[in-house]
């Protein structure tokens, strides 16, 4: 009878702490739901509040008008742009023309790469300051198909092509912490969905000219663009087409979307 009230007092003692370390397990897991939201929440703001695409088309397309036609006998081929920590960049892409020689290349272009028949140098713009974004602002569905498809749909009459391609709805996974020994979780939860979706936009033309155009034509809060690439086909950068990427962001809910997260259980004896 002591052996098995001593037993009794030890199981006891097992489920005390069992319970103990489940309490504290739940208020963990409430501070980690917490925080993926506030985490999701920022990271989206900090997503849509990458660039604005009036200022970075125009900040590349003024890079791309310090590009000198000559290269001393190299032919120019094409510029990549791009945006890294909001300063604007533009890569030159040179190819060895029947007269191009390294050392004259080198002595006017002095941060100029050369690889074989192939070279590059990049010139870089003015950082932009671009406003701090919030994504329970951005515009509706209606408005996304009203106004922004429309104004894009208009500019193939300037020889201007585009494509929306499908939007998925953005995500957040919510990692919940291990359990202790004694309680069991059930870690197969959905994410939390924060009620704006996002897909990628084309746009391309065939002359430098149409950029400065295009720049007013996108300033419209649910686009945001990444890259920019142009090709030359001539002797003169007049004889160019390029090539425009991006994403759009569309509100898709009014709220997020919190999962529900199932309670921790202590498990049955052990």
């Amino acid at each position: 009878m002591e052996q098995q009230t001593r037993n009794s007092q030890q199981q006891q003692q097992t489920e005390q702490q069992k319970l103990k370390a489940q309490a504290e397990y739940e208020a963990q897991k409430k501070v980690v739901v917490e925080q993926a939201i506030a985490d999701a929440k920022s990271g989206l703001n900090d997503l849509i509040s990458k660039g604005v695409s009036k200022s970075t088309i125009n900040s590349w397309a003024d890079i791309i008008d310090r590009v000198p036609m000559a290269h001393d006998g190299w032919k120019l081929v094409g510029v990549e742009c791009a945006l890294s920590d909001n300063v604007p960049s533009c890569n030159v892409n040179l190819d060895r023309g029947e007269l191009g020689i390294n050392r004259t290349l080198m002595q006017d272009f002095p941060d100029v790469n050369i690889n074989g028949d192939k070279a590059n140098y990049i010139l870089t713009g003015s950082s932009i300051t671009f406003p701090k974004r919030n994504f329970e602002e951005l515009p509706s569905v209606r408005y996304f198909k009203m106004e922004t498809q429309s104004k894009m749909q208009e500019i193939k009459f300037g020889d201007v092509k585009h494509a929306f391609d499908a939007s998925n709805e953005i995500t957040k996974d919510i990692a919940l912490p291990q359990p202790p020994v004694g309680v069991t979780q059930d870690t197969n939860i959905e994410p939390i969905r924060l009620g704006v979706s996002t897909g990628p936009v084309h746009v391309e033309g065939t002359g430098l000219w149409q950029l400065r155009g295009l720049a007013e034509v996108m300033n419209d809060a649910t686009l945001n663009v990444k890259t920019l690439s142009v090709t030359f086909g001539g002797d003169d950068m007049k004889m160019s087409s390029w090539k425009l990427e991006g994403d759009y962001y569309v509100k898709v809910a009014d709220q997020i979307t919190i999962p529900t997260i199932p309670p921790s259980k202590t498990v049955v004896g052990g």
